[in-house]
């Protein structure tokens, strides 16, 4: 068994390697590209394809965050059949947690994928208050993480990586997931 990974149906939560930078930005740029243009917001796939996710310089600048050694930042993949289908991205301090990435190709979801990244990160975090950023506009993820137990704030959110390399923004809000 591999070590520090979780074993589902037919895929597996584990630890990237170096050697998985470039199927984890094919990650990125295929769920967003399928998820975030978006008429009514005024961003296009040509705003997403703006995005940096596969030069080699994202790619090296990927492999080493894959290869950080910081306690307060951690990273999964899922994969099936050795092909990365889905990351899991997190960060955490003394009193909260944070979930910048959760992605699932668009042909993987649907499988309890997002559920176990998700499950697994829960843990990581503890008995931390967790939030995370998602488009207002992203209507299926809202449903998910609210399935999972997070609420709306209230609190009109914009993390970094909304601001697109066209000048555009994507519209987040925040959800919490607070410990009882």
């Amino acid at each position: 068994m591999l070590p520090h990974a979780l074993i589902f149906m037919t895929f597996i939560i584990i630890e990237p390697t170096a050697d998985d930078s470039e199927s984890i930005s094919e990650v990125l740029r295929t769920t967003w590209l399928a998820t975030y243009p978006s008429a009514k917001t005024g961003i296009s796939k040509r705003d997403i394809e703006g995005i940096d996710f596969q030069s080699p310089a994202a790619v090296a600048k990927r492999k080493k965050s894959i290869t950080n050694t910081d306690a307060n930042k951690h990273l999964w993949v899922a994969r099936e059949d050795e092909k990365v289908v889905g990351i899991c991205r997190v960060s955490k301090d003394t009193s909260c947690g944070c979930i910048q990435a959760l992605y699932v190709l668009p042909t993987h979801q649907s499988k309890g994928i997002g559920t176990a990244l998700l499950k697994k990160a829960m843990r990581w975090f503890g008995n931390k208050k967790v939030s995370v950023n998602v488009a207002t506009y992203n209507k299926k993820a809202i449903g998910f993480y609210t399935k999972h137990g997070f609420v709306a704030t209230g609190k009109v959110a914009r993390s970094k990586a909304a601001i697109l390399p066209s000048g555009k923004i994507i519209p987040e809000i925040n959800l919490a997931f607070v410990r009882s």
